[in-house]
């Protein structure tokens, strides 16, 4: 199985814990990153020389937001091309499609409690 980095924006530190667990028991991935807001994320993927192999971002972040952050990251070259996911516990149509058109390659509408 390939070892997948997941960059991902998790609110509660206890759901970010029971994330890493699960998916590092079963083998999904090598290493998991959490970061609170779009500027952590920046800072990381500018100074890293590995990029994750998926980013997976909530819709409602605070700060920028995950719609902007998505446009932001599908704007820039060293980025363009990694996969992101978006997620959310509630999302419009609209603002559904409006992620797919700036570049997500999914939308899950989260409804695990941790």
């Amino acid at each position: 199985m390939k070892n997948v980095v997941i960059c991902t924006f998790v609110g509660r530190s206890e759901a970010a814990l029971q994330m890493d667990k699960v998916l590092k028991h079963i083998g999904a991935i090598r290493s998991i990153k959490f970061f609170p807001n779009d500027l952590a994320l920046f800072q990381y993927l500018g100074t890293t020389d590995e990029y994750p192999d998926l980013i997976t971002l909530d819709l409602h972040l605070p700060l920028k937001g995950g719609l902007q952050i998505l446009k932001s990251l599908k704007k820039d070259l060293r980025w363009k091309n990694i996969p992101v996911m978006m997620t959310c516990n509630e999302a419009s149509q609209f603002e559904i499609l409006a992620c797919y058109k700036a570049g997500a390659e999914s939308f899950l509408v989260e409804s695990i409690l941790f």
